[in-house]
């Protein structure tokens, strides 16, 4: 027969879906803009990709951000430059990273920071980007992102790249992704628990 305790510590490793979490990852909202997708709801629809694996995803909290008046027009259309991982920094990026509240974020946590628009150097317009800091994990996504937007350039940080299979959240753009919810590749898992932003639960 099962102690109480017994019983707590299994509960205490499922995430809000019920899905049962061997490792986790630590999640810290900041907005600019009111995406089409909600915060929340972008969320639950990574939970469902990532919580079939075992991979919990944990909200660590949220801030809305006020701008100043050079912050509110630097921002409106963040620039993020080639998108590469391994590219550089733009300004704006720079400058979006240093805003809102750092205390709470850990090393091994990610920032989401939510903005109206993203756009390359060329002018193309971005759903999301995961360039970041080398010391921070952080991923902005744009306003119009896809329901699937958020896990996938979090998959980026995790250290995944662009794959052509529509039924994989790491197809891109992610607005073509066919499956609800998109899968992950045996290799693509191996490389999740390998990243230093996922932590035991």
């Amino acid at each position: 027969m099962e102690s109480a305790w017994g019983i707590f510590h299994f509960m205490s490793y499922r995430d809000e879906l019920g899905n049962v979490c061997n490792l986790r990852i630590r999640l810290h909202f900041r907005s600019i803009s009111m995406p089409r997708i909600p915060e929340l709801t972008a969320l639950r629809n990574m939970q469902s990709i990532y919580g079939r694996y075992g991979i919990g995803v944990d909200f660590a909290g949220g801030e809305s951000l006020l701008l100043n008046s050079f912050e509110a027009i630097v921002l409106s259309n963040v620039n993020a430059g080639t998108c590469m991982m391994s590219g550089a920094l733009t300004s704006d990026q720079n400058l979006l990273f240093t805003l809102g509240t750092k205390q709470g974020i850990g090393l091994a946590d990610i920032t989401v920071y939510y903005v109206n628009q993203l756009q390359t150097d060329g002018g193309a317009g971005l759903a999301g980007c995961a360039t970041h800091p080398s010391a921070r994990g952080c991923v902005a996504v744009s306003s119009v992102g896809s329901p699937w937007t958020l896990g996938h350039e979090v998959g980026h940080v995790l250290g995944l790249s662009h794959v052509k299979d529509p039924t994989n959240v790491m197809h891109t753009p992610t607005a073509a992704i066919t499956s609800n919810p998109p899968v992950f590749s045996a290799s693509q898992l191996a490389t999740i628990k390998a990243s230093r932003f996922t932590v035991a639960c």
